[in-house]
């Protein structure tokens, strides 16, 4: 399932720093490491979203322990059938979970850096010669923007379901997005927006999504807590 969650940037760090401790250990020491109380409130939400995940989808009451693999990419050492994959930005987070590969990818909505005289923002350069067309076909510079991140969301989810991030040829593996789901590559891929916010799901099958709102499922997070005092 591809579990979403927007309105994560309108809840404040003093809001979250008491539960910060109930994260699992490996998350808390990267969430705290953070120099930004906002990537550690995007961290704390990425766990508390997992969380609330496992344990619907398989009766998990607890998050199990963690570990990172070889190129970074995190799993669950006493479960490794679970598949799992994380994602967030300043104002969403996406996590999505099956017993197949997968990966993920969610990116704050944002105008690209274009500078005077330019007629293409420079990251456009990781974009094959056909991506390139379909990004500046789009009628203004919001929709390019869009059109932009939706083909960059498309190729971090597939280097995360892969599990090398980026260490795969970005330029020649191409993506020509569709407006529903599709499959390349092996896997099924589907786009959306959330908010301001663009996201990418790449699976090896479909997944239904749920979406939930920050301040629902902090206020569930609270509550809990309560009640184990």
């Amino acid at each position: 399932m591809l579990w979403l969650l927007d309105g994560v940037d309108q809840i404040s760090y003093d809001a979250v720093s008491c539960l910060l401790p109930t994260l699992s250990l490996r998350r808390e020491q990267a969430a705290c490491s953070l120099r930004s109380r906002e990537a550690q409130v995007q961290r704390f939400f990425a766990e508390l979203l997992l969380r609330r995940a496992v344990r619907q989808e398989f009766g998990l009451p607890e998050l199990p322990a963690m570990q990172a693999g070889e190129k970074g990419k995190p799993f669950f050492p006493d479960f490794p059938a679970l598949q799992f994959n994380l994602s967030h930005c300043k104002n969403a987070v996406a996590c999505a979970l099956d017993t197949a590969p997968l990966g993920v990818d969610v990116q704050e909505l944002r105008p690209l850096h274009r500078r005077s005289g330019q007629k293409e923002p420079a990251i456009y350069r990781i974009l094959s010669p056909r991506e390139r067309t379909w990004v500046t076909e789009a009628a203004c510079d919001a929709e390019r923007d869009v059109r932009f991140l939706t083909v960059w969301t498309c190729k971090e989810a597939y280097g995360k379901a892969l599990g090398c991030g980026y260490l795969y040829d970005l330029k020649s593996t191409e993506f020509l997005p569709y407006p529903e789901k599709w499959r390349q590559y092996g896997f099924s891929f589907l786009c959306g927006t959330l908010a301001d916010a663009v996201w990418t799901l790449c699976a090896q099958t479909s997944l239904p999504t749920v979406t939930l709102t920050a301040s629902d499922l902090l206020a569930e997070a609270i509550l809990k807590c309560s009640e184990l005092r």
